[in-house]
């Protein structure tokens, strides 16, 4: 993978990736609204909000 070089003694590697079955109009709808101001980032909320961030992730698209 492109940057493998960087990092040539590394001791590990993974490479991740997943296939949506959506639109890439309706993927894109949720990647812009990812951010703290935003939708959240949805990830492990009760992780975030335990080291303080107090985030909540939408779980539909915000159109603003």
């Amino acid at each position: 993978m492109k940057g493998d070089e960087i990092t040539p003694e590394a001791k590990g590697q993974a490479t991740h990736a997943l296939t949506i079955d959506a639109l890439a109009l309706d993927v894109w709808r949720w990647l812009v609204q990812i951010g703290r101001d935003k939708g959240g980032f949805y990830s492990y909320a009760w992780l975030e909000n335990l080291v303080g961030c107090h985030l909540h992730n939408a779980e539909h698209i915000v159109p603003e």
